[in-house]
């Protein structure tokens, strides 16, 4: 039974690959099943879709943290503090959630961040997190990975700001 159950695991795992491969979403989005769907493929890696050359490929997004002490004292930190290298990779790829995130479950997945940085910091009053990704600003407004003739013309990728927003302690802490 035990390995009916684990091969039954691996192929439902290995058909949301081949989903996120074709880009597509097996259950409508908007209900739970989607969403829970869209979760665990994100989480799992299952959603990549293997665009390794720009147009296709997305740019890359980091999560920091600008931490504010008591004493007015500010510092920069990276999420990727986790036990092992494999374990930073796994913290990295959070970033990767904030796009296709509804807004309410980016402020959770943000909050939670803020909540474990202001844990390790028990000094800090507040911590901003800070949403960036590497990119080039298009003339028409938005941010994207550099083509090889864009960086033939010398464009060059920077770390743009996507967002920041300032979470502190809860009141009595």
């Amino acid at each position: 039974m035990r390995q009916k159950l684990l091969t039954f695991a691996a192929a439902v795992h290995l058909a949301l690959v081949v989903c996120g491969a074709w880009q597509t979403i097996p259950l409508p989005q908007g209900t739970l099943g989607g969403s829970a769907t869209s979760f665990y493929m994100a989480m799992s890696g299952a959603d990549g879709y293997y665009g390794f050359f720009a147009p296709v490929v997305d740019p890359e997004v980091r999560i920091r943290f600008l931490v504010v002490d008591l004493d007015g004292q500010e510092h920069v930190e990276a999420l990727e503090v986790g036990a092992t290298s494999e374990a930073n990779l796994r913290l990295g790829a959070v970033g990767r959630l904030l796009p296709t995130s509804t807004p309410e479950r980016r402020e959770q997945i943000l909050r939670s961040l803020a909540a474990a940085v202001l844990a390790r910091h028990p000094h800090a009053k507040e911590a901003t997190v800070l949403v960036e990704s590497f990119g080039i600003m298009r003339p028409e407004g938005y941010f994207d990975v550099p083509s090889m003739s864009d960086h033939r013309d010398g464009g060059r990728s920077v770390w743009l700001p996507l967002q920041a927003i300032t979470f502190g302690r809860p009141e009595g802490s």
